[in-house]
């Protein structure tokens, strides 16, 4: 009895330590994502037509071995490399274009060829080489079943196995033949539906397939098929239902999805059956239209279906989750209509909706996001949580912006919640909750914009706490208890609270030796008995037995956001605007200050929130992301959305460590929480391609390079011929979870000293008026951690010379230039010869032109230049010329003024165009009425003078002068116009009137004058004579 009782004991035990083992060795990223399942879901990015996408309709989804995505859509098949699209469409004139746009069905095959499935047009598959489809006939003895394709899958052996609305086809891709298997009445080893819906190839290279009666199986080698019922396993009844969907899990299971009743899987000593299962949210999977399966490394499903969103579902618990649309989210899956399902290589997982694609990272486990909705117990209240705290019992307090706070136990239910009632005096109010304080009893100490609160632990009676400032209605901004005291920090100072004795005090600038400024934001104990205090202008060290306040003036920026002790003792201060100061006080009023900024890593400077997790990392919250930093070595990670960091900003002070680990910081639209044992660094190699090529403007097909490289000597060189001159490719890297984040390397051999680094909006490479030669483009690429490929992409160009670069136009060139040489020796020579003489030409020629500027000089000097008549310093030369030969000679001559009459009204009347049309003409007829001997000119205005030479007979002044009246009787034509004009004139004979020039002019100005009063357009000669003046 006793050995029976001890083996019973021992067996019990050894099943205990199985259990806890078991538990103890649990997966730890499923224990930490599982405590807050319930309140989280996926975070999707969406891509749509908006972004580049022919339509929002899609149907099919495929990733090729180099990486590239493929999406179908109603509007033609796209390409997308994470940046842009490369749509491929139907075109009516080109016979190597898509059959048909609308598409139904992708593969990739394991030759890399992609097979394009149409509603319409057959299949084709896309020639790598050319770019181009290749189509395969519709109808006939050799022609597909039908043009309707709705599933394709490969047969192992480089054939294509075809489904479509008429059958099941098997076409040779080198022949082109199609063999095809319909659904024969009356036989019950062929199709059971010609409709075939879904197509997969099992690890024994079984064929399943699924049609619009059920789902069937063709073994290898076999042309008969083998009917497998649908068991409903809650009456054991056959269900008549499309399969419209296939998968296989790695030990080889069969899973299939329904048209109407969800998924189910082949046992292989039960058949086929469907699954039950229901969601929390009570969606019954078997009323579900599954269009997709997806199977992951950890055996857990993902259900694309028609309808309902996704749902995910793990065969070992039954457990299954519903993952659905929601309008109010702009994170949430973009439609309920699901029709295709892809988790590609990096674990992303891909979504094609009627709204475009959604994609999501299942990885992306270290940070989840936890949403605001009210009508739902499990999740948030409202989507600001400003502030947060994790009590003894491990349940966490969220104060809200306006809503109150909830308590949520470790398991993520909300257990109790605190509203605002406005008729309820005791009730919290519809204002911000930043701080928390917990008793030792666990009863709460409740901080809001407008006064002090106090809750008991199980936040169901709650009481207004009478404070000193502001009417009792005070704006809390954070709370710290040290023994019997309540610290208080509020935007009126500091206050503090002797509990025992219910007695308050206050603190604020005024006091001698003041806090640096009243906004009060956070506190935290020292050790020594003194506090840190942060404010919105600076920080202080307080010492609570004095009573005084000691600012650290060593901080670029003053305003405290947040404060967090390390395990060394050194106090981390978030400021906003200048990032995390580490400070640690040597002593005697000296501080010792560590720096950290964006230089240094962090995303953003504006810190809003600081935390310890238990391995001593601080993380902090800011306005651009989430960091974490080893205080160490103060090495910063950071982490965004692609990590999921959902929320671009967060609140200030609002963070909380909960009793597993998790690091909390409350944002605007949530709560993120953070699990630092699951942080690790992505590892995923992307794949580095070309995305396009252009050689001298023209696009090359590029999918060969892509799919050949890394093999020695594969790739044959792209040629660049001489007109091309200039070649650019752009190239991507295949990480799609934040392509912008990754960086890039290029470098052509041969041409480039070193590498061209870049990023994401720079992926092209330009090379222009390259010379002829072989060159090599080597491309490296990151992901969004920047990991580099452990490859790189190599591309050969081979630059073509013109017919100016080759060997022999060099040699004609060479023996070209050598006679040239030789005949530059020989017109050398004779040039010497020619430029003597023709120095000798252009010495004379510029002595002319020399001698030609001098007159031209003084024409200038001397000649008036709107008459072309000699001015007034001529006048003087000639004037004095004509004395002295009129000395020397016993000779006279006469000084004319001709002055014109009523000159002015002209200008006045006409202009001064017209003037100057009077003068022109007045000084021609002047020159017309004198003799060749007499001299004309003009001394300025309307004046002119005319000296008469060789008075003998005197006579010839009246000639002159009568000639001169009758030349102004005719009119002067100007402007289509005829200006009456006369002139006066004045006479002064040399020797008579006057022998100095002056004298002579003041005689025949005189006179002049004189024929002004006896009514103008007279002359009259001077009557004064020598002895007179």
């Amino acid at each position: 009895m006793i050995s029976r009782y001890i083996a019973r004991t021992l067996c019990q035990c050894c099943a205990l330590l199985l259990v806890f083992g078991a538990t103890a060795l649990a997966d730890p990223t499923s224990s930490a994502n599982e405590r807050w399942a319930a309140m989280t879901s996926p975070l999707f990015t969406h891509i749509t037509a908006d972004s580049g996408l022919p339509d929002n309709a899609l149907t099919a989804l495929a990733q090729d071995a180099d990486g590239f995505i493929w999406i179908g859509t109603q509007s033609g098949v796209t390409r997308y490399d994470g940046y842009s699209f490369r749509l491929f469409r139907y075109d009516p004139k080109d016979a190597t274009s898509l059959p048909a746009d609308y598409v139904q069905a992708l593969y990739v095959d394991r030759a890399n060829n992609l097979w394009i499935g149409t509603a319409t047009g057959g299949v084709a598959r896309l020639d790598r080489t050319t770019e181009r489809f290749i189509r395969y006939p519709v109808g006939g003895p050799h022609g597909l079943s039908a043009a309707n394709v709705l599933a394709i899958t490969g047969d192992g052996a480089g054939g294509i196995w075809v489904g479509t609305e008429g059958g099941l086809d098997h076409l040779d891709p080198a022949s082109g033949n199609v063999v095809s298997y319909r659904h024969v009445e009356g036989q019950s080893r062929s199709l059971p539906d010609s409709n075939v819906q879904a197509l997969t190839l099992a690890a024994d290279r079984s064929l399943w397939i699924g049609t619009n009666s059920g789902l069937v199986r063709m073994k290898p080698g076999s042309n008969e098929f083998e009917s497998f019922p649908i068991i409903d396993p809650e009456n054991q009844h056959v269900v008549t239902d499309p399969v419209y969907s296939l998968a296989t899990d790695d030990t080889g299971k069969l899973w299939f999805g329904t048209g109407l009743h969800g998924i189910g899987s082949v046992e292989a000593d039960k058949g086929a059956r469907l699954i039950e299962s229901k969601s929390p949210e009570n969606a019954d999977l078997r009323t579900q239209s599954v269009h997709g399966i997806i199977v992951g490394a950890d055996r857990k499903m993902w259900l694309a279906t028609y309808g309902a969103g996704l749902f995910t579902f793990d065969p070992a618990s039954g457990s299954l989750r519903q993952i659905h649309h929601n309008q109010s989210d702009t994170t949430s899956l973009a439609d309920d209509q699901c029709l295709a399902i892809l988790l590609d290589r990096s674990g992303e997982l891909w979504v094609a909706t009627e709204q475009g694609v959604s994609r999501t990272d299942p990885t992306a486990t270290a940070i989840q996001t936890v949403m605001a909705d009210p009508a739902r117990p499990d999740r948030l209240a409202e989507a600001n949580a400003i502030g947060l705290l994790t009590d003894r019992r491990g349940r966490l307090w969220i104060g809200y912006h306006s809503g109150g706070v909830d308590v949520f136990d470790p398991h993520g239910h909300r257990v109790a919640a605190l509203r605002p009632d406005p008729a309820n005096r005791s009730a919290l109010p519809k204002r911000s909750v930043p701080a928390f304080a917990e008793e030792p009893d666990g009863s709460m100490w409740i901080g809001t914009t407008v006064g002090l609160y106090h809750s008991d632990a199980d936040a169901r009676h709650l009481s207004v706490a009478p404070t000193p400032v502001n009417g009792g209605h005070p704006y809390v901004q954070t709370l710290l208890i040290d023994g019997d005291i309540l610290w208080v920090g509020t935007q009126s100072g500091m206050l503090r609270y002797d509990r025992k004795k219910s007695a308050w005090h206050t603190y604020t600038t005024a006091d001698a030796n003041g806090v640096s400024d009243n906004r009060v934001t956070a506190l935290v104990q020292r050790g020594d008995g003194r506090m840190w205090v942060g404010t919105m202008h600076g920080l202080n060290v307080f010492d609570p037995r004095a009573g005084t306040f000691a600012p650290v003036g060593s901080l670029t920026s003053e305003f405290v956001a947040d404060m967090m002790l390390d395990l060394q003792g050194r106090l981390w201060v978030g400021t906003s605007g200048g990032g995390i100061f580490v400070v640690r006080d040597s002593g005697g009023g000296k501080f010792d200050i560590n720096h950290l900024g964006t230089a240094e890593g962090l995303p953003n400077a504006n810190i809003d929130a600081l935390q310890r997790d238990t391995q001593g990392r601080m993380w902090a919250s800011t306005d651009n992301g989430i960091a974490m930093v080893d205080p160490a070595n103060f090495h910063v990670r950071s982490f965004f959305r692609a990590d999921g960091a959902q929320f671009r900003n967060y609140w200030n002070h609002a963070s909380a460590l909960t009793a597993e680990g998790d690091v909390l910081f409350g944002g605007l639209g949530g709560l993120s929480v953070v699990h630092p044992q699951l942080v690790h660094q992505r590892l995923f190699t992307a794949p580095t391609v070309v995305s396009e090529i252009r050689v001298g403007g023209r696009q090359v097909p590029t999918m060969d390079l892509n799919g050949q490289n890394g093999m020695p000597g594969a790739l044959a060189p792209l040629v660049v011929n001489p007109e091309d001159r200039a070649f650019q490719i752009e190239f991507a890297s295949l990480d799609y979870s934040a392509p912008h984040r990754n960086r890039y390397a290029y470098k052509l051999e041969g041409y480039d000293s070193d590498w061209v680094s870049t990023d994401a909006s720079k992926r092209v490479a330009v090379y222009t008026n390259m010379a002829p030669g072989d060159y090599r483009l080597l491309i490296r690429g990151s992901n969004r951690d920047g990991v580099w490929t452990q490859r790189e992409l190599a591309i050969p160009f081979k630059v073509l010379p013109a017919w100016y670069q080759t060997w022999l136009f060099r040699l004609l060139l060479a023996a070209a230039a050598i006679a040239l040489v030789m005949q530059l020796i020989h017109m050398r020579t004779a040039y010497l010869r020619r430029s003597q003489l023709e120095l000798e030409a252009i010495v004379a020629k510029r002595t002319e032109e020399l001698r030609q500027s001098k007159l031209q000089l003084e024409e200038i000097a001397f000649l008036d230049a709107l008459t072309g008549l000699p001015n007034r310093r001529l006048f003087a030369e000639r004037f004095e010329n004509f004395r002295a030969l009129a000395e020397r000679n016993g000779t006279r001559f006469a000084l004319l003024l001709v002055d014109l009459d009523k000159f002015k009204l002209v200008n006045d009347t006409y202009g001064h165009d017209a003037g100057d049309a009077v003068l022109v003409v007045t000084a021609e007829r002047l020159k017309l009425a004198t003799r060749a001997v007499d001299f004309v000119g003009r001394l300025g205005g309307d004046e002119f003078a005319v000296l008469l030479d060789h008075l003998d007979p005197e006579s010839t002044i009246e000639a002159v002068c009568q000639r001169i009246i009758k030349m102004f009787a005719e009119p002067i034509a100007f402007s289509q116009q005829e200006l009456p004009m006369s002139a006066s004139i004045g006479v002064a004979i040399f020797g008579v009137h006057g022998s100095t020039q002056a004298e002579l002019y003041k005689a025949a100005d005189l006179a002049l004058y004189e024929a002004k009063n006896h009514g103008r357009n007279t002359w009259f000669c001077s009557r004064l004579t020598v002895e007179q003046k």
